[in-house]
């Protein structure tokens, strides 16, 4: 159930971002702090943290947890920088460009300096779970492919060392699996299909081993791999 305090919350960052006056409903002059494009993006970024503070069911509670964004690679720094600039912000002062707001600026009424001030007392007190799987293609370049055949839990244990552990999950083993049976280098039964073999898969010992070859297939294809699990 959504409380008064998330609708009000989101009500305002939602007109904030809509240049709009969140108390009398009127567009916001091109001149005010809060028209300024970054600040626009800043109040953007807060009601998609403030959603996802009520999906994980956590919004104005004692421990405030979210997902993380795959869109924002360091959102740590993320979250503190938003909440130094809504400290900013609640004195009159655009965190941008270090103007200050003059007398009939909205940033300067008494309502928006308190929503300045609870918004950048709720983002320092947000904290981040664990991101599902993600890995970019800067990292993936630095994959360390072996001569020799390996298996699939190889080729997941030299993807998870590429990874910051303490901001995502492991690689799951089943999305390579996934992988090779839609595109018929496995049978359903796990075993390799002909074309997998002659792609370079191996059944040794009821174990899958990969070639260099297969290697590769594999680690191009992860971010089309992390696509399909997220659609």
């Amino acid at each position: 159930m959504k409380s008064l305090v998330f609708v009000r919350t989101t009500d305002i960052l939602l007109d904030l971002k809509n240049g709009i006056d969140p108390f009398n409903k009127n567009p916001l002059d091109d001149n005010q702090i809060l028209k300024h494009e970054r600040v626009v993006k800043l109040c953007s970024y807060a009601y998609d943290v403030v959603i996802r503070l009520f999906e994980s069911e956590s919004f104005n509670s004692n421990y405030m947890f979210v997902k993380r964004t795959k869109s924002i690679v360091n959102e740590e720094n993320a979250l503190k920088q938003a909440s130094l600039c809504f400290e900013k912000l609640s004195r009159g002062e655009n965190p941008f460009d270090k103007s200050i707001a003059t007398p009939n600026d909205l940033l300067n009424s008494d309502k928006m300096k308190r929503f300045m001030v609870y918004m950048s007392k709720m983002l320092s007190n947000v904290h981040l779970e664990k991101g599902d799987f993600f890995i970019d293609d800067d990292s993936l370049v630095n994959f360390e492919y072996s001569d020799t055949p390996i298996t699939i839990s190889d080729i997941k244990k030299r993807v998870d060392s590429l990874l910051d552990l303490k901001i995502y999950n492991e690689m799951p083993e089943n999305i390579v699996y996934d992988f090779l049976k839609k595109l018929m280098f496995l049978k359903n039964d796990g075993t390799p299909t002909p074309f997998g073999e002659k792609s370079g898969i191996l059944h040794q010992n009821n174990e899958i081993l990969c070639s260099k070859r297969m290697q590769k297939i594999i680690v191009n294809s992860i971010p089309n791999m992390i696509a399909s699990e997220n659609n």
